[in-house]
C-alpha cells in the first residue's frame, strides 16, 4: 500500500503498473549537451583557470586578495596541490528541496539539482546552468528519500569511476 492507501500497482490488461513514477534526470547526458556550445564549454573551464593562477600567486609569494569564491579557500587550493582535485575533475553541489506548485496545497513534489562548480560565480546560479538530477511527486515529503536520490548518485559514481567523454 502506498502511503494514500491504495495498492501500488493498478493492472491494466496482464501487467502491473506503478500507480507513481518519477523521474531522473542523468547529469553526464546534460553536462555532455553544454560542452556542445563553445562559450558553454570556455565557461566550465573557468574553476581549472582561476585555480592555476591562483597557484601562480602562491608560489610567487604574493597575496591572494580578497576572498572571491570556494577557489580562493586554503583548503580547495591544499586538495589541488595534493591532487585530490585534478583539474580535469568536475565539482559539483547537490540540493534538494520540496516545491509547492500551488498557493493552496502543501508541497506537490521535491526537486533535486546539480550546481555546477565549474562555472564561476556569476553564472553558476543561473537557471540556464543549474541541471535539474530528478522531479519527486507528493503530495508528502518522501519517507525514504535516499531511495530516490540513489539512481542519480550511482551515476555520479559511475563517471568518477568511469569517466565521462566530451568534446572540448
Amino acid at each position: 500500500m502506498c502511503t494514500t492507501h491504495e495498492p501500488r500497482y493498478r493492472i491494466q490488461g496482464r501487467r502491473r503498473v506503478p500507480r507513481r513514477t518519477y523521474s531522473t534526470l542523468l547529469f553526464g547526458p546534460q553536462v555532455q549537451h553544454m560542452y556542445l556550445c563553445p562559450e558553454t564549454a570556455n565557461d566550465l573551464g573557468w574553476r581549472a583557470r582561476i585555480t592555476e593562477e591562483l597557484l601562480e600567486l602562491l608560489k610567487a609569494g604574493q597575496p591572494l586578495g580578497d576572498l572571491k569564491d570556494f577557489c580562493w579557500g586554503l583548503d580547495y587550493l591544499q586538495a589541488v596541490q595534493e591532487g585530490v582535485i585534478k583539474p580535469e575533475d568536475m565539482l559539483l553541489m547537490f540540493s534538494i528541496d520540496g516545491a509547492q506548485l500551488y498557493e493552496s496545497k502543501m508541497s506537490d513534489c521535491w526537486v533535486y539539482i546539480w550546481v555546477i562548480y565549474e562555472l564561476g560565480p556569476e553564472k553558476r546560479y543561473k537557471k540556464r546552468y543549474v541541471l535539474p538530477g530528478a522531479v519527486i511527486p507528493g503530495p508528502e515529503k518522501p519517507k525514504n528519500i535516499e531511495s530516490f536520490i540513489f539512481p542519480g548518485l550511482y551515476h555520479i559514481a559511475a563517471l568518477q569511476r568511469e569517466g565521462l567523454m566530451v568534446w572540448d
